[in-house]
């Protein structure tokens, strides 16, 4: 069951990432090199394959109310339940995901349920990680048990090793010691900023999602802090001279209250939630919505969500049609619930975001900057994006195809018979996408 949810959670990101990899499930071609040079297999073919692989540990694994050994870190029948539901999602089988789901918060596959803080889920040490809200999440050692050597190649021949991941060296501000390859847009904090709590507090997900400075904050958490430094109301924390944008603060240190500076290397100890239990939530709500919406089911299970951080209900009568309650769930909840977690670029190829002219400018409106050696949380118009030289979208120079990694050149230099896919060539997938059933909700403003 383990292997089984292993590979199938392997290929669920080679085909989310890369298209269309080589399948290899029979291992007797391993024997030869021949067998390993090996064709691509097709996008569907792939899927199915994961489908069928977590599908069956399904029945396999225990669930982690079996205690001992599976209470944390190892894969269980909800995490296959949950992988399943979301290889199914992948191409819109909205109906077959749902019960499956369902399924899951009736605890059929062991008991979950949302931490009372959201901060919870993003801290090290065995209070945090691993917890009632974790379906599945790598596992790594904590600061001060781990080993103390880097090793950056697969080498790893030292046995004094470090345990812990470089996401915080790559998340994390330049000026706290990290690389800032990756930043927060402003569309993010100003999506977090429109709505306050029902005692009008700041959304606390803002606090555990970018590193800014906020007068809510004073008296929340450990405060105004960037690694144990305090924060004043005039500083902007230096992010990436390069790209802009704001500095992220899950999955680091920023706000744990443990340490004054970034460890570098692969220290960072944070064990990466892979999945929770507000994604089984968030989406039921979604297929819920597709398949009978709109839905006073659906708008419970997103008012869940909201209800732990403290924000009004949802009311139905808001949302008269699906295409208005997807607005909500695709632009509102699901970025404010996961940001910066990893999972929007397989939401945006699922949804087709890509494949629709007025998605594609909405993408590229959400993921303005102003380039700046701080962090700038002003709102910044696309629109503008002609006449000032500060402003860039990380979208301005997507093509075609893109939406997916190209494959690696050299792997198809040394194996002839492996192809490219459509961001080797980019060639474009709408009509594939299209064509198979699946289709793009227009855009809806949700102000109106």
């Amino acid at each position: 069951g383990q292997v089984l949810f292993l590979r199938g959670l392997s290929y669920y990101n080679l085909v989310g990432y890369y298209q269309n990899p080589p399948l290899i499930t029979d291992y007797a071609i391993y024997s030869s090199l021949d067998g390993l040079y090996t064709t691509n297999s097709t996008y569907n073919d792939v899927l199915d394959q994961v489908e069928k692989d977590f599908r069956e540990a399904m029945t396999l694994l225990p669930s982690r109310d079996e205690g001992g050994e599976w209470a944390g870190g190892r894969a269980t029948c909800g995490a296959a339940a949950g992988y399943y539901a979301r290889a199914l999602m992948m191409r819109q089988k909205y109906s077959d995901a749902l019960p499956v789901l369902k399924d899951i918060i009736d605890k059929k596959y062991g008991t979950y349920r949302l931490m009372d803080n959201y901060g919870d889920n993003f801290r090290e040490g065995t209070a945090y990680e691993n917890n009632a809200e974790s379906l599945f999440e790598v596992q790594y050692l904590d600061y001060g048990s781990q080993g103390t050597d880097d090793e950056w190649t697969p080498v790893n021949t030292s046995p004094n090793a470090t345990q812990g991941s470089a996401i915080e060296s790559n998340f994390g501000p330049s000026n706290y010691g990290g690389w800032a390859d990756i930043s927060a847009s402003p569309w993010l904090y100003q999506l977090f900023k429109s709505e306050r709590t029902t005692n009008g507090r700041l959304d606390p997900r803002l606090y555990w999602t970018i590193g800014t400075y906020e007068n809510d904050w004073a008296d929340f958490e450990f405060g105004n802090v960037a690694y144990n430094q305090k924060l004043t109301s005039t500083d902007n924390i230096v992010t990436n001279n390069t790209y802009g944008g704001l500095p992220i603060a899950k999955f680091t240190n920023l706000r744990t209250g443990l340490y004054s500076t970034i460890i570098t290397g692969l220290h960072d100890g944070i064990n990466l939630r892979l999945m929770r239990y507000s994604d089984v939530l968030l989406r039921a709500a979604e297929c819920e919505n597709e398949v009978n919406g709109p839905t006073q089911q659906a708008i419970d299970w997103i008012n869940e969500v909201r209800g732990r951080v403290g924000l009004a209900d949802l009311k139905l009568k808001d949302f008269d049609t699906a295409d208005k309650l997807f607005e909500q769930i695709a632009n509102v909840e699901r970025p404010k619930e996961f940001g910066c977690e990893f999972g929007r670029g397989f939401d945006l190829i699922r949804w087709g975001f890509f494949y629709d002219s007025d998605r594609l400018q909405q993408l590229k409106e959400h993921g303005t900057v102003r380039r700046s050696t701080v962090g700038v949380k002003d709102p910044v118009n696309y629109s503008d994006i002609a006449n000032d030289p500060e402003l860039k979208s990380t979208f301005d120079t997507y093509i075609s195809g893109h939406e997916f990694l190209p494959i690696v050149q050299q792997l198809m230099n040394n194996n002839p018979n492996l192809k490219g896919n459509s961001a080797n060539y980019s060639t474009d997938n709408s009509t594939y996408f299209r064509e198979s059933g699946c289709k793009v909700r227009p855009v809806v403003n949700l102000n109106k």
